[in-house]
Formats: structure tokens, C-alpha cells, sequence
């Protein structure tokens, strides 16, 4: 039996297993080897520094020193240097940051003050308005109420007319009245008890 991994071709022409064999390469080319980039017969390391020179005039080499002697500013004024010039820029970046802070803030405090004005401004501007037209309605309403008052004391309490036929029909009403006076006494007088 064959193996799992490997692919057999029986019962094919020579010409269908080169093809074959072709498109499976193509499929799954084979890994180029990895390129070493080390060549035999040069000297791949750096050089080494020197050893530092005794005596005054010759250059410091700092190459030699530990992490905390470079951190001395005796041995190392290069440092000190940096950490004032490091300082003098947080400095300065502290000031212009807290500058930009207070400019905006008081932009905002002035935006937030000049809208309290215009609300306060536009609220007395409403509020008077609408007291005015209150007292106008006020006002107009006392008005219709006293030109009522005087149309009134100017109308006369009874209307005495002059015409012969509002006297004829005042002395029928008058009789008439009479009659319905004297027929409710004798109802009365007649009346069982």
C-alpha cells in the first residue's frame, strides 16, 4: 500500500506524469535556501575603541565609562549641558502651554459673560414687553369698563314717552293687572278651608 504523503501516477503516459509532476512544482515551489550573509575570510566585527590615553591633553574617550559615572556631571559636562538646555525647553514648553490655557479660558470666561448679558439683556427686553402689553389690556379693559358706566348713567332710568298709544296700552296693562288682583282674592274668599 502506499504512503499517504506521496502521490503515485499508474496506468499514465510519461508525458502526463512530467506534466503533472510540473503543475505540483508550480503549485508549491521549493524554498530557495536562505542567503547568508556572512562571507569567509572578512572580519565582520566592529573594531574595538582604544583604551583611553593618560594625561591631561588627550581627549576624553567616554567608550570606557559606566552608566554612572557618565551620570556625573564632573566627568561628563556634556550631560549637565543637556539636563539645563532639557530643562530651559520644558521650561519654556510649560509656560506656552499654560499660556495657551489661560488665553482660551478667559476667551471662554468672556464668550460665556457676553452671553449672560445678551440672556439678561433679552430677558428684561421680554419682560418689559410683556408687562406693557399687560398694561395695555389692563388699561383697555378699564376703558370699556367705564365708557359702559357712563353710557349707562347717560340712558334714562324710565322712558317717559309722550305718544297718546304708549299711554292707551300703559292704562291696559294697568287694568289688566287689576283684574288678575281681583279675581286672586276671591279665590281666596272662596277657598275652603
Amino acid at each position: 500500500m502506499a504512503d499517504e504523503g506521496i502521490v503515485t501516477f499508474s496506468g499514465s503516459s510519461a508525458e502526463d506524469i512530467e506534466n503533472a509532476k510540473a503543475f505540483w512544482r508550480a503549485r508549491d515551489p521549493e524554498l530557495k535556501p536562505k542567503s547568508a550573509l556572512f562571507v569567509t575570510g572578512l572580519d565582520h566585527r566592529l573594531k574595538t575603541a582604544p583604551a583611553p590615553k593618560t594625561g591631561e591633553t588627550s581627549k576624553k574617550n567616554y567608550a570606557h565609562l559606566t552608566r554612572d559615572q557618565l551620570q556625573e556631571p564632573e566627568i561628563n559636562p556634556g550631560l549637565k549641558r543637556f539636563q539645563e538646555d532639557a530643562e530651559k525647553q520644558r521650561m519654556t514648553e510649560e509656560f506656552e502651554y499654560t499660556s495657551r490655557v489661560n488665553y482660551f479660558r478667559n476667551q471662554s470666561k468672556q464668550r460665556l459673560e457676553q452671553r449672560r448679558k445678551e440672556r439678561i439683556k433679552n430677558y428684561f427686553r421680554n419682560e418689559s414687553k410683556q408687562r406693557l402689553e399687560q398694561r395695555r389690556k389692563e388699561r383697555i379693559k378699564k376703558e370699556e369698563v367705564s365708557s359702559k358706566v357712563i353710557q349707562r348713567a347717560q340712558e334714562p332710568l324710565i322712558e317717559i314717552s309722550d305718544s297718546s298709544d304708549d299711554d292707551d296700552d300703559a292704562r291696559q296693562a294697568m287694568d289688566d293687572i287689576e283684574k288678575f288682583e281681583a279675581r286672586m282674592r276671591q279665590q281666596e274668599v272662596y277657598k275652603p278651608s
